[in-house]
Order: C-alpha cells, then structure tokens, then sequence
C-alpha cells in the first residue's frame, strides 16, 4: 500500500506527488483503507488474506508501525 501526499490540486496539471508510506505487510490485494480522524491511525482491510491491521503513522515517528 503506498500512501502519497499530493501537493496541488489534482486539477491542476502541475500537482506533485510525495511518497509518504509504504506498508507491505498485506500479503494479497487490499480491499479497504481508512484514516483516523486525527491523523494519526490507518486501518487496512483485506477479504483474500483475513487480516485488518492498524498502522500508526502520527507524526512524531518516522517509522510507519503496526499496532498488534
């Protein structure tokens, strides 16, 4: 899973994109993402590998960490 960070608009065609994230502990296709209202979790789903994980990414670690 890669999470960007766009900078622009992507209507506009000089918007950039910023690698974030890459979290590849998801085995088969992910079927579901979902950010945390502060920011801070992403929840991640997936139907082929029965799994839900949920990865901390505040920002005060740059390390992206799954929460078990």
């Amino acid at each position: 899973m890669l999470i960007y960070n766009i900078i622009g608009t992507i209507s506009n065609p000089n918007y950039k994109m910023q690698l974030i994230y890459e979290i590849k502990e998801h085995h088969k296709k992910i079927d579901c993402v979902a950010w945390a209202p502060n920011g801070n979790w992403i929840a991640s789903a997936s139907n082929k590998d029965h799994n839900i994980r949920i990865w901390d990414v505040s920002p005060h670690d740059s390390k992206v960490r799954e929460n078990t």
